[in-house]
C-alpha cells in the first residue's frame, strides 16, 4: 500500500534532503506544500540519485 503525506492547509511548508558519498554518489530530495484555499492544496516532490559504480572494464573488446 502506498501512503502519501497529507497536505497542510494553514501554511506553506517544505523539506530538502541532500547527501553524498563514495564513487560520486549524490542523493537529493525536495518537497513543497502550497495551500491554495482553506480546503485545497498542492503538494509536489522531486528526487534524484546518481552513482558511478564500483567496477571498471579491463577488456579491450568491451567499450568503456
Amino acid at each position: 500500500m502506498i501512503n502519501t503525506g497529507d497536505p497542510t492547509f494553514d501554511r506553506i511548508s517544505g523539506k530538502v534532503d541532500a547527501s553524498g558519498g563514495d564513487y560520486n554518489l549524490t542523493r537529493g530530495r525536495a518537497q513543497l506544500n502550497v495551500p491554495l484555499t482553506s480546503n485545497l492544496a498542492i503538494r509536489g516532490s522531486f528526487q534524484s540519485y546518481t552513482h558511478s559504480g564500483f567496477a571498471h572494464t579491463t577488456s579491450p573488446h568491451i567499450p568503456a
